[in-house]
């Protein structure tokens, strides 16, 4: 059995096994503090980057969808039920991220049932329209009955783009005085 002694006072350098195994200790808690820092500093430089976006959302229950949405009454994009939207259970859903727009328009027409084709009618839509993660806007409907076709627009005009919107409608005024 080896016995492993360290006296107060006489603890110095490569002599006392007890002083090098606390010296080695400290040094790699040391290193373990800098690092969570670091690590820490760039987690938190990402969380200020991911709310700098815009997005928008489209979700149908009973079956899918399909639509158009035109970004600052510039140009239609089609929103295809078979390319486009994603099934997950009884759920559909259309997710897209939208570069620094003024304005969002969206229209989007659920499916009726037909029971010759066995298709089911989509019995619920939801828009949902986010700055950042700050759900900004949002419109849904929901069907009453059987027969009831389902058909939603949304319009919303983005806060975060307030300059855009302004270089807008100093146009728009030129264009009404010619």
């Amino acid at each position: 059995m080896i016995r492993i002694q360290c006296f107060p006072g006489k603890l110095q350098k490569n002599t006392c096994l007890c002083y090098t195994i606390v010296e080695v200790f400290m040094k790699r808690m040391l290193l373990i503090v800098l690092l969570a820092l670091v690590v820490s500093f760039f987690c938190a430089c990402d969380e200020t980057e991911d709310d700098d976006y815009y997005r928008f959302k489209i979700t149908s229950t009973g079956n899918k969808f399909f639509g158009i949405y035109t970004i600052d009454a510039d140009k239609d994009v089609y929103i295809s039920d078979t390319k486009d939207v994603e099934q997950k259970g009884n759920y559909y859903f259309f997710d897209t991220v939208l570069d620094s727009p003024s304005t969002i328009s969206i229209k989007v027409d659920g499916f009726d049932y037909n029971e010759a084709a066995g298709t089911a009618q989509t019995t619920r839509i939801t828009i949902e329209v986010f700055e950042g993660k700050e759900l900004v806007k949002e419109s849904y409907i929901t069907a009453s009955s059987y027969d009831q076709h389902l058909y939603l627009t949304l319009y919303y005009k983005f806060k975060g783009n307030d300059d855009n919107d302004d270089d807008d409608s100093d146009d728009d005024d030129d264009d009404s005085e010619e």
